[in-house]
């Protein structure tokens, strides 16, 4: 995770670099393959924690004029669609006007851009009970 984390780069308003990267890391053991079937499956879930965090960081990092609330639902339902444990709804200013969210339309209410609520849920595959 280290690796992954610390090579994050937030480049989307700078100038493409002929920069050459790393783009392939090997790592060697010498495990078991029932060791090596676990490793293999903490590794895949720290790719899934790191990109989701560095997503996370290029949403902070963009600008308020390249990242707003249409964009995000658009994000929204792009994730709820590459996974099938996400339902997602979304709703507009008239469902807060509606349901009194004044605090939530009140910081929205000097942008150009309509307010949007982003409800996604995750229901799991396996729950425990």
């Amino acid at each position: 995770m280290g690796l992954v984390l610390g090579n994050y780069e937030f480049l989307k308003y700078k100038s493409a670099t002929n920069e050459e990267k790393i783009k392939d890391i090997e790592i060697c053991t010498n495990v078991s393959s029932k060791t090596k079937d676990v490793l293999e499956e903490n590794l895949e879930k720290a790719l899934i924690i790191c990109n989701s965090v560095n997503f996370t960081r290029d949403i902070v990092n963009s600008s308020h004029e390249d990242y707003y609330p249409q964009i995000m639902v658009d994000d929204a339902i792009k994730i709820a669609q590459n996974n099938k444990n996400i339902e997602y709804k979304i709703f507009g200013e008239d469902y807060l006007k509606e349901k009194s969210m004044h605090a939530m339309l009140s910081v929205g209410i000097a942008s150009p851009h309509e307010s949007k609520l982003i409800h996604l849920t995750y229901k799991t595959k396996n729950p425990i009970a």
